[in-house]
């Protein structure tokens, strides 16, 4: 199979693309449905806007740092008695980081967080236990480079919890000296970088609120806070008319898909689905790709799979796409 790069327009993280704004309904008078490509292959059914048309969990990323003392003006203290003199940066950004989950580091405890969190419907959990009968899970350990589940969970509980829960995640931590050897520093700053994935019915505004609050409740004032990007959830019915069309373009294609009531990914699709837009939008697409936002993310171009689209029969996927959705009312 040939590989093709990452394509330009994946939305490789929160901020990274321009705003979309809406002011006024009349901007889309024109628009009564929206989808966005996706071509990920979702163990034997193809990933798509029916997977995730339910709800998608937004990605809030948030940027925390923990400055030094105005006073110090170099961002590092070469001193071996320094730690004993002055307050360390790092060790005060970690203390502040351990109130934001559990000991066990896998559920949000940021005061307030779950409040708005809507339960799942009996009609999500019908399709959880469904989709969990009809996926291998070897297979969905394997793409996920895991070998078990959050407290070990069986698989259908572990993707009900994915679903129905806000995350807290560090994507990535900043401080001092990581080069060979040691060397007897005390870092002038550090910083983390979140992402926190929300449900409905939460909001951005009300997470980066609660947020904020819950740090100086804490007794963390100091550390700043940079919010660089998010949005809200976004939340699809299933007898919406693109939903139902994109579910006749699977049949049509022979391509077998489960309907998913919420994916743990990100996208500005509340742009759309809230008011005052309020149009039905999700994702969708059929071939195969992996490693998102990663080094050697790909998508197949040339299949040598007759069961795996190529890049040729995912762009008839669109063409069908548009036939169903003139003939579905």
């Amino acid at each position: 199979m040939r590989r093709s790069s990452p394509p330009v327009d994946h939305w490789q993280g929160v901020g990274e693309r321009p705003a979309l704004r809406c002011k006024e309904r009349h901007e889309f008078a024109a628009i009564d449905q929206l989808f966005a490509r996706e071509c990920t292959l979702f163990v034997e059914s193809h990933r798509s806007g029916i997977g995730e048309a339910l709800a998608l969990a937004a990605r809030h990323v948030l940027g925390i740092g923990e400055q030094a003392p105005r006073d110090r003006k170099r961002q590092q203290v070469v001193d071996r008695v320094s730690a004993c003199a002055l307050a360390s940066p790092v060790w005060r950004l970690v203390q502040a980081l351990q109130t934001l989950v559990t000991p066990d580091g896998n559920t949000a405890a940021i005061d307030g967080w779950f409040t708005n969190v809507r339960p799942l419907t009996a009609r999500e959990k019908e399709l959880i236990a469904f989709s969990a009968a009809n996926t291998d899970e070897t297979k969905v350990k394997a793409m996920m480079g895991g070998n078990h589940w959050i407290d070990d969970l069986p698989f259908e509980a572990a993707i009900a919890r994915q679903a129905s829960q806000p995350t807290v995640n560090i994507e990535g931590l900043v401080a001092g000296y990581t080069g060979p050897g040691g060397k007897t520093i005390l870092p002038g700053r550090a910083a983390a970088k979140l992402d926190l994935r929300l449900v409905p019915n939460q909001s951005r505004a009300e997470a980066e609120r609660k947020l904020r609050a819950h740090l100086d409740a804490h007794g963390f004032p100091d550390v700043e806070m940079k919010v660089t990007g998010g949005y809200d959830p976004t939340e699809v019915a299933e007898n919406a008319r693109l939903i139902r069309a994109q579910k006749d373009t699977y049949a049509a294609m022979g391509v077998k898909a489960n309907l998913f009531p919420r994916l743990a990914g990100s996208w500005p699709g509340a742009v759309f689905t809230a008011r005052p837009v309020s149009i039905p939008a999700t994702q969708f697409g059929i071939g195969h790709g992996s490693g998102a936002h990663a080094p050697d993310e790909y998508f197949v171009i040339d299949s040598t799979n007759p069961k795996v689209a190529g890049m040729s029969r995912a762009s008839l996927g669109f063409v069908e796409l548009m036939y169903q959705l003139a003939r579905t009312t």
